[in-house]
């Protein structure tokens, strides 16, 4: 079926049963999953067993999905998907309700702003949406170093992919007997090396968790309600990272964080205020402005009195380091004079955050801070002076342990 929308038209699948069970082949439940991205699926039951009147139920299968970020497991794991009924929401008697879930899943494939799922591609993870849930334990991996995609530029004419997300997306998805031939130099070979590595079970399962908790912050914002957010912890961090890059509009989470703070506690902000970073470095314009609108909103409450105790330096600090992840410059100075400021505490204020940032290992804080040294991603190119500052006061102070 194709349904005619204001501009565009959107071809819609429908599978429709009228069984006492909804069972659906899994392979046919991947092949629809490779669709989801430019046509929706709609499961359609039929309840026929009052011959007066006939009663309808759907079932989005992207909304299915999301609910179950687990679905290629269990497809691979079972010939069959079972889909309970009760999940199915009843067409009410004008179809009025069956319409709009129509238009939003058009809204969604065509790429609406109105559509609270629209996707985008970046350069930075170049991921599908369907490829979150095929890659779950290893996320934050796919953010591209930026020597790799220095790279990956050159072999534009080489890859079939039609631009730099396609061309990256196209290296990392390669079998690994192809992954040796001399266009994988050092920057991309490294990528794919720290790819190729197998995820630890509990890593994707904490991702999938987290993306979970994504998708039921995404929901409760669009009623109106209060929403969960990542805390101040790099195990969740990173996976968010991914989701707000790969779904522009979780920008509004953070714009109603920004204004109403009192619903989240100071972890979350400063997480926040880490993720509107992550928008404010992206390819897409138009959201890098809004993104660092909002950041310049955060700081006219952040930057207008002393920090005098731990509880006042990380929202400051966190404000200050993301302006510097997002602009350089200025701001970069303006972050290491705040730093350098406080670094004469008792007790240092920097080196607790980042322990509880980091599992609260002052040697996983070194292996980070060297990382991003050696290995920089495009949101690190501002911030090497900082990144150094602290990677030579943390191992001063391990060396004084010793």
């Amino acid at each position: 079926m194709r349904e005619q929308t204001a501009h565009s038209s959107v071809c819609f699948n429908f599978q429709i049963k009228d069984a006492r069970r909804f069972r659906v082949k899994s392979r046919t439940i991947v092949r629809w999953c490779d669709l989801l991205e430019k046509e929706p699926v709609i499961l359609l039951h039929v309840d026929g067993h009052d011959i007066h009147r006939q009663a309808y139920g759907f079932l989005s299968l992207h909304d299915w999905i999301l609910d179950n970020p687990d679905w290629p497991t269990k497809a691979e794991q079972s010939p069959i998907i079972a889909f309970t009924l009760n999940r199915f929401t009843p067409v009410d008697e004008s179809g009025s309700n069956f319409r709009t879930a129509m238009l939003n899943e058009a809204d969604r494939v065509l790429g609406n702003r109105s559509s609270i799922w629209r996707t985008r591609q970046t350069q930075f993870i170049p991921l599908s949406e369907m490829d979150i849930f095929r890659q779950f334990g290893r996320l934050s991996r796919f953010e591209v170093p930026t020597a790799a995609i220095a790279e990956a530029s050159q072999l534009q004419g080489v890859l079939v992919g039609e631009d730099m997300w396609g061309a990256l997306r196209e290296l990392w998805s390669l079998p690994d007997r192809l992954r040796s031939t001399p266009a994988v130099t050092s920057g991309i070979g490294g990528w794919l090396n720290v790819l190729s590595r197998t995820p630890g079970n509990h890593t994707a399962i904490r991702e999938r968790q987290e993306f979970s908790r994504f998708v039921k912050a995404m929901r409760l914002y669009d009623e109106d309600k209060p929403y969960p957010m990542p805390g101040f912890r790099w195990e969740e961090v990173k996976c968010w990272r991914v989701f707000f890059a790969i779904f522009p509009e979780s920008f509004r989470l953070l714009q109603r964080l920004i204004a109403n703070q009192s619903f989240w506690n100071s972890d979350q902000y400063r997480t926040a205020l880490m993720l509107i970073s992550t928008l404010a470095r992206g390819e897409d314009g138009t959201m890098a402005m809004r993104a660092n609108d909002l950041l310049r909103k955060a700081g006219e409450v952040l930057t207008s009195s002393e920090v005098s105790t731990y509880a006042e330096y990380g929202p400051v600090r966190q404000y200050l380091f993301t302006r510097a992840e997002a602009e350089g410059g200025r701001q970069l100075r303006r972050c290491l004079d705040f730093l350098q400021r406080y670094k004469t505490q008792e007790q240092d204020w920097e080196l607790r955050l980042h322990r509880q940032y980091y599992k609260n290992n002052d040697a996983i804080t070194i292996r980070a801070m060297r990382s991003k040294l050696e290995r920089p991603k495009p949101r690190d190119e501002h911030t090497g002076a900082i990144t150094t500052a602290i990677l030579e006061r943390a191992e001063r102070l391990v060396t004084k342990r010793k």
